[in-house]
């Protein structure tokens, strides 16, 4: 995995909640850092319940995944560590979190110190290369919204099946290309979230067989969700609930170097952007679950 150390930053936004590297998702989802991807109107109607739906949905992969109490976990990409965090207290997993941003595995250690449970079953380690990723077995690997980031997501599937006892189960859940994306898309794209190494849906299938796994179990897809209640809700909710927040920290003409509203125009125009590829067919949200042969 390339380093995310440009990508994410420990700047003053996600810091000023106590979330270093964050970004201004910890305004929107605390320490997750992933999109709820709940077909909720109501959720995604109320800005106050996308950190819960956020957490709602972690609980709901991990039962996709077969976690249970003693499931040993390789999260890779693991933000803050906010759902391994979750994986602890709700399904007494111990995780294995790497990541290629040397700010979010600071933050997640001191997070997870936290408390002592989570500083006993979680080990976190920065990974920037083949030889620095661990050795120990796992039960499960799952990585949420971050495969656009990985330049050879065929290399990671080999390193996550390596590291897979016999049977062991892979979840991905995050962004996927459909055909109908152009060069041009993924250069749009990359302009707005810096990388575009979207998995493919023709492509998903073959290479998990080439690294190790069966023929994906369980496919979910939850596009439907960005052409529904995400593409009806997000700019109004943003707009209404999270502008005036970071606007009465960051306003306009303050002279600090940082914008709430241009923060927030940034992030509309990602976020726009993936929902306009929804609605064409170039771009749908999976969730993919594969076992190791």
């Amino acid at each position: 995995m390339r380093s995310g150390n440009l990508h994410y930053r420990a700047e003053e936004v996600g810091d000023a909640l106590g979330l270093p590297g964050a970004g201004i998702l910890a305004w929107l989802t605390d320490d997750q850092l992933h999109p709820p991807m709940l077909d909720d109107e109501e959720m995604w109607r109320d800005g106050d319940r996308w950190g819960p739906g956020a957490r709602e949905y972690v609980s709901e992969l991990a039962l996709l995944a077969g976690v249970r109490p003693g499931t040993r976990v390789l999260d890779v990409g693991c933000g803050l560590c906010g759902p391994a965090r979750l994986l602890v207290d709700r399904f007494e997993a111990t995780v294995t979190a790497i990541s290629n941003s040397g700010t979010h595995v600071a933050t997640s250690r001191t997070l997870n110190d936290r408390s002592p449970r989570h500083r006993g079953s979680i080990s976190v380690h920065y990974v920037d290369g083949p030889g620095t990723w661990p050795d120990r077995p796992v039960d499960v690997a799952w990585s949420l919204n971050m495969l656009y980031q990985v330049p050879d997501h065929r290399e990671m599937y080999g390193r996550v099946s390596d590291l897979l006892v016999p049977a062991g189960r892979l979840l991905m859940d995050d962004w996927m290309a459909t055909d109908l994306m152009t060069e041009s898309d993924l250069r749009s794209f990359g302009h707005h979230f810096q990388y575009r190494n979207l998995a493919r849906i023709s492509r998903v299938e073959s290479e998990l067989v080439d690294a190790g796994f069966y023929p994906a179990v369980h496919v979910v897809d939850r596009g439907e969700v960005g052409r529904g209640p995400m593409r009806r809700h997000f700019e109004p909710v943003m707009t209404s609930h999270f502008l005036p927040r970071l606007l009465a920290r960051w306003p306009d003409g303050d002279g600090a170097g940082v914008s709430g509203r241009r923060m927030v125009r940034d992030f509309l125009d990602a976020v726009n952007l993936t929902l306009d590829l929804y609605s064409s067919g170039k771009l749908t949200y999976r969730t993919v679950v594969a076992v190791k042969r």
